[in-house]
């Protein structure tokens, strides 16, 4: 199942908060990150042939990861106002935000 679409015609609506890092349509493996004035990273990772997705926060003056989750089971991915959201079957939609700074919501089912 697709759940992201490989199609590049279009400007993708994630491209519009995060920047692409690496992208290879053929394995369907996306990378996307964005830094913010105080230094956080914020990196989204996802491979659509696995239904996977990893959110991961880190800090330049910080080694390794702040905070780190992994998805399975990733169903959809939708743009709905200033929100990312991530649905997957083991929880409730994952509420990704980038303004005024970096936030991430979800509840485990």
């Amino acid at each position: 199942m697709y759940w992201w679409p490989l199609e590049r015609k279009q400007p993708n609506k994630i491209e519009r908060w995060l920047d692409a890092t690496s992208i290879d349509a053929e394995t369907g493996i996306f990378i996307y990150s964005k830094q913010d004035e105080f230094g956080f990273k914020l990196t989204l990772s996802f491979s659509v042939y696995e239904n996977t997705c990893s959110l991961s926060l880190s800090h330049d003056k910080y080694r390794g990861t702040v905070y780190e989750v992994n998805l399975r089971d990733v169903t959809k991915m939708t743009k709905h106002e200033d929100e990312l959201l991530l649905e997957t079957r083991q929880t409730q939609p994952v509420r990704m935000r980038f303004k005024p700074h970096f936030s991430l919501r979800y509840d485990v089912i």
